[in-house]
């Protein structure tokens, strides 16, 4: 059966039956879409029998992928936009989604070349997501090319879009990246090929429940380490007069508060360039 649209949610660390965008997803009609579950680790997971018959009702395909490796997100988007050239529509979720009935007909409905949809936390109820000269669009369903960001999970990307990074020799996902910055460096591409005349529709006519890290919790150490990398590398990939006045800040902060682990990780990922996952880079 062929499928106009493919579904990627990706999972780490978690079960099939514990992930609200899975759940989710199963209560409304994508038949012409194809459900990839990306399994990124530790360990493999099964389908069973229920979830199985849960999502072909509402799936013309469905794929459990255990890719216990634990690629980088840049890689794994990268992967299934490439190895699925008959698609219309890709779209990209984690597992910490709510889906609702304005996300489905923005899927099956919409032509803009990205769909950025409202991300609204499940923890203070406040809209975070998409923004636009930093400030976050709550009410109007354009984007500007030249200045809108948003987060990775929810995007729906036309064809279109990927044709249009393909003519100016782009992947949809810098794979500098990992983790943090993957969906930054997305939308930092979409501003270069506006600033060279592109023409790029963007809409935000739909909006998601989604667990936001930024609201939900204090600091732990993985974030904090991931967050320099991303600051770093975006630093000496996407070279700003701002962004190297951000670094410099962040690099004097460090040496003053004596935070010499940070200062070091800090300088080594700019000299590096790429986050440690992907060291083993050949392609942009």
């Amino acid at each position: 059966m062929h499928c106009h649209y493919v579904v990627v949610v990706v999972l780490y660390n978690k079960q099939v039956a514990a992930s609200t965008t899975l759940s989710t997803l199963a209560d409304y009609d994508f038949k012409t879409a194809k459900l990839i579950i990306h399994n990124n680790g530790p360990q493999a997971l099964e389908l069973d029998t229920a979830s199985v018959n849960a999502f072909q009702k509402s799936f013309g395909q469905v794929e459990l992928i255990n890719c216990l490796d634990n690629p980088s997100l840049s890689v794994i988007y990268n992967r299934y936009i490439q190895s699925h050239p008959e698609a219309e529509k890709f779209v990209l979720l984690d597992d910490d989604t709510t889906i609702n009935e304005t996300f489905q007909k923005a899927l099956l409905k919409g032509t803009a070349d990205v769909e950025c949809p409202k991300i609204i936390s499940v923890f203070d109820k406040e809209t975070y997501y998409p923004m636009s000269h930093n400030a976050v669009v709550a009410d109007a369903e354009v984007l500007d090319p030249f200045s809108a960001v948003s987060i990775g999970s929810g995007l729906i990307i036309h064809r279109s879009l990927v044709d249009k990074f393909r003519q100016h020799g782009l992947s949809l996902f810098d794979e500098h990246y990992a983790l943090y910055g993957v969906d930054t460096s997305f939308f930092r591409r979409i501003h270069l090929l506006a600033h060279k005349g592109v023409t790029i529709t963007l809409s935000t006519t739909c909006h998601l429940m989604h667990s936001l890290s930024r609201t939900e919790g204090a600091m732990n150490d993985f974030r904090r380490k991931e967050r320099i990398w991303d600051l770093a590398i975006s630093t000496r990939q996407y070279p700003s007069v701002r962004g190297y006045y951000v670094f410099l800040k962040r690099l004097l902060s460090d040496l003053c508060a004596f935070k010499f682990r940070d200062t070091f990780l800090l300088i080594s990922a700019f000299i590096a360039g790429r986050h440690p996952k992907c060291r083993t880079l050949k392609n942009q």
